[in-house]
């Protein structure tokens, strides 16, 4: 879908809200539902009698079954019933939700086109799920049966698309698939004349309920410091970042460095030649940038990276794997990059639930806490005299808040911290919070929190599914 597209579809769908559409549209699957219950008890009551014996004028065997099966009819004549008039109803709302989104956009084009896409696509609107029939009034399509069904809850797509589009030639719209990029043309002499991304360290001022307060909250300034990192791209990155292979490219330009490297060798293993090159162009363009800068890259191409099939991704996550554990260690970066990845990639292919809440009060956690302050600790580039200072800052703050932990500035095994952040994710988001406002308050102890600790705490934060907005510089 292009802009003018989506623009009729949000048009449309705003019709609904606006015209009251939902709140009917959830009624009729009260109802209809409803009815169905009937049916279902005598559905039940019916078997029931079928599986009693004995015989007799005393046996309700028969009455049961009677009744059950008067039920069952009755139900089911109801349902029948419903979904007519639910069917009905629902394709005048639609006429009216696309007449609605011809008079927000003045455009009639956009709603138009769109459903000639749908009409195009080789499946249509249709959902396979068992429970599409129930919502099937809700969709923006007709997402079950033919068209030409009168149990269709929306009109035909040729009468839809006249009804905007009078002049209409009845073609419909293939839709068309991106096409993988070029590998990204070599500019060895050139160096990105991108200033704002070249900065090697910032500090933040604020308190560390300042820094827990961004927590899924966007200021003004967050949405200018965005739209500044993205103008400030180069055009080579975002015409990479709207592809899943260019995406591709992009993430594992981030993991090698230009030169012939155990990561770069590692790649070569794994990839095509286009694929490569275009990685080793993407390094080379990010090669002074600051790794604060250069994670905002991820979130950018996670959109494109879900476009993949299913085998991609597996070929993906198996490429990525091998290249953090080429060099045998793995630094703060490639930490951070593999868990904002796996978390937000994982979830959406193998569609696996949010972590059951399991973890109800800070106390349970204490250990996990430990380890994770430890590596919080280790990060930054303080003196070894302000680390010791900020440290026992820290615990005194942390004391007076009732906990006494055993603060050391050394780096933790990130396994222990991927372990520890699990069992966060299991926990409520009042622990979430607290969690968060200890990290801030330790990493902020000394009067300041730089990008190196602030990309810590974005990586605690992201992965226990409370994201903070990326750093403004």
């Amino acid at each position: 879908m292009d802009r003018d597209e989506l623009q009729g579809i949000v048009a449309h769908e705003f019709s609904h809200i606006l015209n009251g559409d939902m709140k009917l549209n959830l009624r009729m699957i009260g109802v209809v539902h409803g009815i169905l219950v009937i049916a279902i008890i005598g559905g039940i009551m019916f078997r029931a009698a079928a599986r009693m014996r004995g015989g007799g004028k005393n046996n309700p065997a028969p009455a049961i079954l009677l009744i059950g099966g008067a039920l069952y009819i009755i139900g089911y004549f109801g349902v029948l019933l419903g979904r007519l008039i639910k069917s009905a109803v629902s394709r005048q709302r639609e006429y009216l939700a696309d007449a609605s989104a011809v008079q927000f956009t003045r455009n009639p084009e956009g709603i138009g086109r769109a459903l000639m896409k749908i009409g195009g696509s080789a499946n249509g609107a249709k959902l396979k799920s068992e429970h599409a029939e129930e919502a099937s009034h809700m969709m923006f399509g007709n997402v079950r049966g033919s068209i030409a069904s009168m149990f269709a809850t929306h009109p035909p797509l040729d009468q839809r698309i006249r009804a905007v589009l009078p002049q209409w030639d009845g073609k419909f719209l293939a839709p068309k698939q991106r096409e993988a990029p070029e590998p990204v043309p070599a500019r060895a002499a050139q160096k990105p004349s991108v200033a704002p991304w070249q900065v090697a360290a910032a500090v933040l001022a604020g308190t560390p309920q300042q820094v827990v307060a961004r927590v899924g909250e966007l200021s003004p300034s967050d949405m200018q410091n965005a739209v500044r990192l993205r103008e400030s791209l180069p055009p080579e990155l975002q015409t990479l970042l709207h592809d899943p292979r260019g995406a591709q490219a992009v993430i594992f330009g981030l993991l090698i460095s230009t030169d012939e490297s155990t990561e770069a060798a590692t790649l070569a293993q794994h990839v095509d030649a286009p694929l490569l090159q275009a990685a080793r162009e993407v390094a080379t363009l990010v090669a002074d940038w600051h790794s604060s800068h250069a994670i905002s890259l991820v979130d950018l191409a996670i959109p494109a990276l879900r476009r993949q099939t299913p085998n991609e991704y597996a070929a993906f996550t198996a490429v990525l794997d091998a290249l953090i554990a080429s060099d045998q260690q793995i630094d703060l970066f490639e930490f951070m990059l593999q868990s904002v990845l796996r978390r937000h990639l994982d979830r959406w292919f193998h569609k696996s639930p949010p972590a059951a809440i399991r973890y109800r009060a800070f106390q349970q956690l204490l250990p996990e806490l430990e380890t994770l302050l430890n590596a919080l600790c280790a990060v930054g580039s303080r003196t070894p005299e302000q680390a010791a200072a900020a440290l026992e800052a820290g615990k005194k703050i942390l004391a007076e808040h009732g906990i006494h932990l055993e603060l050391q500035s050394r780096p933790a095994a990130l396994d222990a911290v991927a372990h520890a952040l699990e069992k966060f994710d299991a926990a409520t988001p009042l622990v979430k919070k607290q969690l968060l406002m200890a990290c801030a308050t330790v990493a902020s102890a000394d009067g300041q929190l730089s990008s190196e600790e602030f990309e810590m705490l974005r990586a605690i934060a992201d992965t226990i599914g409370c994201p903070l907005p990326p750093l403004a510089t």
